[in-house]
């Protein structure tokens, strides 16, 4: 059984923190995210053990999993390979890749492609949103265990 975390928080440089699921709440209870500052690190808990990670949020955002096993990461920039899973720990586990082929067109080589964010879908369980120059929005399907993509799909908007 792999290691979990617990109690995912974001602080800020005012002195506040938040758990990140419950960051919807504290914005609803105090008018707006405004009295929270710029998140400056993460923190959360691994078998008892706490554990701290300076961020950028500039830069860089972070996910939970759905298993909390570790967090899906997402870099600013327009990149292909933007998108990284972490362990329990805060360890790179893997590093994704826009996988265009999973897509019905013909994307050129150099085309520009980056994950924009974890996406849901009715059919699957857990994904990431990635935009793809020449083929537009898709949600890719993400067996994070694994470091695979099952299957793609178009965004219709």
């Amino acid at each position: 059984m792999s290691p979990k975390i617990s109690n995912f928080t974001m602080h800020d440089a005012l002195g506040n923190s938040v758990l990140v699921r419950e960051w919807l709440q504290w914005v609803r209870s105090h008018n707006g995210p405004g009295d929270f500052g710029v998140t400056t690190h993460y923190t959360w808990s691994v078998d008892g053990n706490r554990v701290c990670v300076p961020v950028d949020i500039a830069q860089v955002t972070w996910n939970e999993l759905p298993d909390a096993s570790g967090f899906i990461c997402f870099e600013k920039g327009f990149r292909s390979d933007n998108c990284y899973v972490l362990d329990a720990y805060g360890n790179e586990r893997y590093r994704l890749r826009v996988p265009w082929e999973q897509t019905p067109y013909d994307v050129p080589a150099g085309a520009k492609m980056w994950f924009r964010n974890v996406g849901t879908h009715n059919d699957g369980q857990f994904g990431v949103a990635a935009w793809i120059e020449f083929a537009g929005d898709f949600y890719f399907e993400l067996d994070y265990h694994e470091g695979c993509f099952l299957w793609g799909k178009e965004i219709r908007f």
